[in-house]
């Protein structure tokens, strides 16, 4: 660990209005100080990032006339992905070819997310016309592409706060106010004003990578910088000395506090009482390991803040705190954009079958804030280079989705969905086994509750991404995990510390929940995921001296995806075969082109937003239907005069459990009922008896079927 300083020798003008400026550094270098925000609205509406130019200044000019002119939340145009995750696992497909011949004739998938690939593998995708969104062209994560870049680490943290971060995510003071400094808005602590010696600043309180991407252990330690941009003010007190003014320090209070590593400024380190200063700490990650043996359980180390103490002797103005690995700094600067340019032009950019490219995924604020600037700009080169090539992440936690599609500005929003567990909050732990379909009951596991937490879910990334005008699409639970229960060093054959956390969903739950997704606005599915078998390991690492030692220890397994540990095909796989993939092979393209009003249950139609139905009644279950309705117009604005489209889906998924649904439409008709995947008609007209016009389909368990109603 070392403390190092440097000065800002250039001019900087902060916070101008247009959010960029031009300041020379010498010769034809210039540097372009601008807000993150390069295609969309700012990301931070007071931060900027260093990108150089060697240029001349009318390019200059044209370059900064793009940035501006270059639009935002663009909607892409794609259409329904219906797909799985196929990287890992074992299987019984003698070639690749056989393997994608599989996925796009027999299980009618269109799209593939993969994580290595080569040559002949995308050929084969391209071969079969199937879509793919991808990591890294070879083996190594080390490849310099969206990937790997994506997942570096840059971040500002204002002094006087970040408006768009969470409330409890900043930096807080126990003295002080926020001022503007001659158009820098800071913090600032001053005897003059009964401020006294203390810890003046300290937070965010929140979490850092351990290491870099890839597997647990096998990744490099990260060395970290963390600037503290601050001002020396006020008279002199003591005249010819050189006072302490302040105490700089990285900390881990998680636990206790732990100062990883500190630096003292003096009066000298300030050249004059009008210029800010950047004074640099660094700290590598390794330390963590050593000292709290963090590796054990998880490459993140959590409770890291950037403190401040302050003696109190002269006038003090905090102005952020930038931190920044290698790479990131290389990044945000624009050093690294050739990299990322070159990776994408060398690998299949001009090819049909690319269709994004996977970056780092599941983003959660408390834990992953220092990669949301990085993952934006990556963003916005892939965007640059072509807008329909993108990046492409799955995420999962609601309220760090909203905070990634506000601050990240992505160009579409994919979410995983994992909730068919064996617990239920009443009743304990159950077997491996379906749940029941009826709420609560000791005996079993309610699978409505579980429907209705996964309809939840869905219903806030839907609205999160309409916020951004963006596509929203899912992966959905095809796969069960067995998992550690204690801490025990364990072989995977040991089961006496084992047990299920997610269990394996049958063929009718599968179907359940691909058209709960699209019942509820989501323009694509995949399933995670198609093979069995991949390990999550944690590595410990145990001090003895200098010399550090790894244990490896399973901490969970992925049991029967869509195929088994055999590598044969599971129940859900036959259901994608047989009913799933033929339903989103004809009906995808339609979905696609419909606009979700709203979806709920049958018993509250009341609050349903684009309702037309007075009751929806059961003839088996006439307690409890437990259908779910959707309503949808074929486009935004509403389309042809009057032609709407519903959709029902029994939420009952025991094999014994099809029904009769009656429909009770609030419209005059008389209307033609198209199924739109049996191409059904069938020509309802108005029934004065019960006020409304009468309709009645089957619906098999998770069964989902698409109505256009059309007047006639």
């Amino acid at each position: 660990m070392q403390a190092g300083r440097f000065w800002t020798s250039f001019f900087l003008l902060k916070r101008c209005q247009k959010k960029c400026l031009l300041a020379s550094g010498g010769g034809r270098w210039f540097t372009l100080f601008c807000d993150v925000s390069l295609f969309g609205s700012p990301f931070f509406l007071e931060h900027f990032v260093l990108v150089k130019f060697k240029i001349s200044f009318l390019v200059w000019v044209l370059s900064l006339i793009l940035i501006v002119i270059l639009p935002s939340g663009l909607k892409a145009q794609k259409g329904f992905k219906f797909g799985t995750w196929t990287y890992g696992g074992k299987g019984s497909y003698p070639t690749v070819d056989s393997l994608m011949k599989t996925l796009a004739n027999t299980l009618k998938f269109n799209y593939l997310q993969e994580a290595f690939i080569d040559t002949p593998r995308f050929e084969a995708i391209e071969r079969y016309g199937l879509k793919v969104a991808f990591q890294v062209f070879d083996t190594s994560i080390a490849a310099p592409g969206p990937y790997y870049y994506s997942y570096r680490h840059y971040n500002i943290w204002e002094a006087e706060g970040n408006d768009k971060y969470p409330g409890d995510l900043q930096l807080t003071h126990t003295q002080g106010r926020k001022v503007n400094d001659d158009g820098i808005i800071s913090w600032m602590v001053s005897s003059a004003y009964g401020d006294t010696a203390d810890t003046i600043q300290k937070g965010p309180y929140y979490g850092q990578d351990n290491r870099f991407l890839g597997e647990k252990g096998s990744s490099p330690f990260i060395e970290y910088s963390a600037s503290f941009r601050v001002r020396l003010g006020g008279a002199d007190p003591n005249p010819g000395l050189n006072d302490a003014i302040a105490i700089i320090s990285v900390t881990k209070t998680k636990g206790g506090l732990h100062t990883v590593v500190s630096d003292t400024l003096w009066e000298d380190n300030f050249p004059d009482t009008m210029s800010y200063v950047e004074e640099i700490l660094t700290y590598n990650t390794q330390y963590f390991c050593d000292s709290f043996e963090i590796c054990k359980d998880d490459d993140k180390v959590y409770g890291i803040e950037f403190r401040v103490y302050w003696f109190g002797k002269r006038d003090l103005y905090l102005d952020r705190v930038t931190v920044w690995d290698e790479d990131g700094a290389r990044l945000m600067a624009g050093d690294a954009d050739d990299d990322i340019k070159n990776h994408i032009r060398t690998y299949f950019q001009n090819s049909p079958s690319l269709d994004a490219w996977y970056m780092n995924e599941e983003l959660k604020t408390r834990d992953d804030m220092d990669c949301f600037m990085p993952w934006r700009y990556v963003d916005s080169l892939l965007y640059a280079e072509n807008p329909n090539k993108t990046g492409f992440a799955a995420m999962n936690d609601t309220t760090s989705t909203e905070y990634f599609v506000d601050l990240v500005n992505p160009k579409q929003l994919h979410v995983d969905i994992y909730r068919l567990g064996k617990r239920h909050t009443k009743c304990g732990n159950v077997v491996n086994v379906s749940h029941s379909s009826d709420y609560y009951g000791c005996d079993s596991v309610s699978l409505q509750e579980d429907w209705d937490d996964i309809i939840q879910r869905l219903n806030a990334f839907r609205r999160t991404a309409e916020t951004k005008d963006i596509e929203f699409t899912t992966t959905l639970q095809g796969h069960s995990i067995y998992r550690r229960k204690s801490s025990k060093y364990m072989t995977p054959l040991d089961t006496l510390y084992w047990d299920w956390n997610l269990r394996e969903p049958t063929g009718y739950e599968l179907e359940c929940m691909t058209n709960l997704a699209i019942a509820h606005g989501s323009k694509g599915v995949l399933y995670w995921k198609y093979w069995d078998g991949i390990y999550e390991k944690d590595k410990v690492y145990i001090v003895d001296g200098k010399d550090t030692t790894m244990v490896t220890d399973y901490r969970w397994q992925v049991i029967n995806g869509l195929l088994d540990t055999l590598g044969n095909p599971t129940e859900r796989w036959y259901c994608i075969r047989d009913k799933i993939g033929p339903y989103m092979d004809k009906l995808g393209p339609i979905y696609y082109g419909l606009t979700c009003q709203g979806g709920g249950s049958s018993d509250h139609l009341g609050s349903i937003t684009g309702n037309f139905m007075n009751s929806i009644e059961s003839y088996e279950f006439a307690h409890s239907p437990y259908v779910e309705v959707a309503f949808f117009l074929d486009s935004p604005g509403g389309g042809a005069a009057d032609t709407s489209y519903f959709m029902l889906v029994n939420r009952r998924c025991l094999p014994d459990e099809e029904q009769n649904v009656t429909c009770k439409i609030n419209k005059g008709g008389p209307y033609l009922i198209i199924d739109l995947y049996e191409d059904d008609t069938t020509l309802a007209g108005y029934d004065t008896s019960v006020s409304a016009i009468p309709f009645t389909t089957h619906l098999e368990p998770g069964e989902g079927k698409l109505f256009k109603l059309v007047p006639k």
